[in-house]
């Protein structure tokens, strides 16, 4: 839930949303609590009821020193849940739709999704415009790799071709 107590929208979700070395896109318990309008603990204990809902790719419990440096750099939330700190991953977070029995439950479930995908299509068309000014400058700065035609489909993946050059055998 947001301050205002609405339905979280995309950009909330997407805002909460954490990257810490070495872990996968993930949010807390408490982004979770705040977005079904239930409390972390619950989030917690509804996830552990369910282990069969929730494999190990889907939930983590978040070191000492990632929870000091949730805090210090992203001013997150402290140990206030007896010291363990759970961040969901895209999995997770969809999965407590289905355990959490709020009266939200579905509608957030629904914009979970949709800011996943969202945050998905943006990385997609981020990875795509990269390979695209890789390409443009390595034109520039090497002009024989223009024989070499490198054509990224829309389903994002990479074919690469050699042509002859002009003149050549």
């Amino acid at each position: 839930m947001t301050e205002d107590g609405h339905i979280p929208t995309i950009l909330d979700i997407q805002d909460k949303a954490l990257l810490l070395p070495g872990r996968p896109q993930f949010w807390t318990s408490h982004h979770m609590a705040e977005f079904y309008q239930t409390t972390p603990f619950n989030v917690v204990r509804q996830m552990r009821r369910n282990p069969r809902r929730f494999p190990d790719d889907f939930w983590f419990e978040l070191r000492d020193d990632e929870m000091t440096a949730l805090v210090s750099h992203f001013g997150g939330p402290n140990r206030v849940n007896r010291g363990v700190l759970i961040g969901f991953t895209k999995g997770g977070a969809l999965a407590l739709s289905g355990v959490l029995r709020t009266p939200v439950a579905d509608q957030v479930s629904v914009q979970i999704v949709r800011a996943v995908i969202a945050m998905e299509e943006a990385a997609i068309s981020d990875a795509r415009n990269m390979v695209a000014r890789v390409h443009v400058e390595a034109l520039r700065k090497k002009p024989i790799f223009g024989f070499i035609a490198m054509t990224v489909f829309s389903s994002g993946s990479i074919s690469i071709a050699s042509r002859k050059p002009p003149g050549g055998s």
